[in-house]
C-alpha cells in the first residue's frame, strides 16, 4: 500500500506550481504606483528647493539717468541664499539720435549681499557709467547677472535676469521684464 500511496502523490499536479498568489498579481500595478509617488514627490521637492531670486527697478535717483537707478533684489525662497553677488551686462542700447549701440564698455558698481533671507528683499543701487554713449537713451535691454550659494550645499548658482527700459516722455523712464 505503501507504494500505492506514494505512487498516487507523485502523480497528482502540484495545486501550488500551477496558481499564482494573489500578491504577485498585485505586486506589477504597485509598484507603478511607488514609483510614480516617488516622483512626484522628488519633483515637489525640487520645486520647493528651487531658489526663486529675483531683481525688480526700484526708484530711478536721476531722471535724466535711467541708469542710476536703484533695483531691489528679493529672496521668494523658503531658505536663505548666501554671497550674493550682482552685476550688469548690456545687450543694447539706442540713443537719442536713434544709434543703436551693441558692446558698450561700461564701468558698473556691483553689489555684494552676505546673506538675504527667505521672504526678503535688499535694495542695490548700480552707479552705471557707460563710455561712447553721448546722448540720452531712448530703449536699452540689459541683463542682471546674481550669483549666490545656497545653505549646506557648496555649489554657486547663477541666474540671469533681463529687463527692458524705455524712454516714456522727457523725464521718466520706465522698466519692466524682458522675455
Amino acid at each position: 500500500m505503501k507504494k500505492s500511496y506514494i505512487n498516487k502523490h507523485e502523480d497528482q499536479p502540484s495545486t501550488k506550481q500551477q496558481s499564482i498568489p494573489k500578491d504577485v498579481k498585485g505586486s506589477f500595478f504597485q509598484s507603478i504606483k511607488r514609483s510614480t509617488i516617488i516622483v512626484i514627490v522628488i519633483l515637489i521637492f525640487i520645486y520647493l528647493l528651487c531658489p526663486r531670486i529675483t531683481i525688480i527697478p526700484g526708484k530711478n535717483i536721476n531722471p535724466r539717468d535711467p541708469f542710476n537707478t536703484s533695483f531691489i533684489i528679493q529672496n521668494n525662497s523658503i531658505y536663505s541664499v548666501h554671497d550674493i553677488k550682482s552685476e550688469c551686462r548690456f545687450d543694447n542700447i539706442e540713443d537719442d539720435n536713434h544709434h543703436i549701440f551693441d558692446r558698450l564698455t561700461a564701468n558698473i558698481d556691483t553689489g555684494y549681499i552676505e546673506k538675504l533671507g527667505p521672504r526678503d528683499s535688499r535694495p542695490i543701487i548700480f552707479h552705471i557709467t557707460i563710455k561712447g554713449l553721448e546722448n540720452g537713451v531712448i530703449h536699452a535691454n540689459i541683463r542682471f547677472l546674481l550669483s549666490y550659494k545656497l545653505p549646506l550645499i557648496p555649489l554657486n548658482l547663477s541666474k540671469a535676469i533681463p529687463l527692458t527700459v524705455k524712454k516714456t516722455s522727457e523725464n521718466k523712464y520706465q522698466w519692466s521684464a524682458s522675455n
